[in-house]
């Protein structure tokens, strides 16, 4: 993988209440903060989103511009917007168990690495494959306009270039009784682990797959902010995007 996946773009452990009410408010709760899961629940377009970003990388390896602007295109009709979080980054040895030491969370998103939607930077990189080949190039073309008509903003969305040895720190909201998930996709240099934790520092969801291709997914007990930390363990930065619902 190089580093063409920066247009591209951030074991799971749940602890539930068991037969607790699930509580959807934003006041100071005790105890670790999430529920049951509902498997009736539908997957959000977190999921879809990221079986795009799969094909994409697919697609990438492959060096096959139609499975790239297929990708592009699934995208592009889920929609995405930047994340409004607090964002905050940390060398190794400060906020390990979830926090910067501060805890401030002072540093807004958009000061955040954001170039772009994901699906243009595909369809981009789907060009620059189909160069010379004028049919390929007319099926991309349009693959990205009919993608763009009627798209709905299904995902927020964070790229950031996580420095070497460091750890980007992500402050978000979630509604209680609300299946959330997060995604995380790397530029394939580095290692890159995700987790996530409650108001009260409990880990929530870990995921610690070799790379950097990470899946968080829980149901908060109730509406507070949870810290998402996406850990790089490299030698060198990682240009991620993390998605979530």
């Amino acid at each position: 993988m190089t580093k063409m996946m920066t247009s591209l773009f951030a074991g799971v452990a749940l602890m539930a209440f068991a037969g607790a009410p699930v509580l959807a408010d934003d006041t100071e709760q005790a105890g670790t903060n999430v529920a049951a899961a509902d498997p009736s629940a539908a997957p959000t377009a977190v999921s879809e989103f990221d079986a795009a970003m799969t094909t994409a990388q697919f697609g990438l390896a492959q060096q096959d511009p139609m499975i790239l602007a297929g990708a592009a295109r699934m995208m592009a009709m889920i929609g995405s917007a930047e994340g409004d979080g607090s964002i905050e980054e940390a060398p190794f040895g400060e906020g390990e168990t979830g926090k910067p030491a501060t805890d401030s969370m002072t540093e807004k998103a958009e000061t955040a690495e954001r170039d772009g939607s994901l699906a243009e930077g595909l369809f981009d990189d789907a060009r620059q494959l189909a160069r010379g080949n004028e049919d390929v190039l007319a099926m991309i073309d349009d693959f990205a306009d009919v993608s763009t008509r009627g798209s709905v903003t299904g995902v927020g969305t964070y790229k950031r270039r996580i420095s070497a040895r460091s750890t980007v720190f992500i402050s978000e909201r979630y509604r209680g009784g609300e299946l959330a998930e997060i995604a995380l996709i790397g530029d394939g240099d580095t290692d890159v682990d995700l987790f996530v934790f409650d108001a009260n520092n409990n880990e929530i969801c870990r995921s610690t797959r070799r790379g950097d291709r990470e899946y968080c997914s829980w149901t908060p007990a109730w509406t507070r902010n949870f810290t998402i930390a996406a850990k790089n363990y490299g030698s060198v930065y990682n240009q991620t995007t993390l998605i979530t619902n």
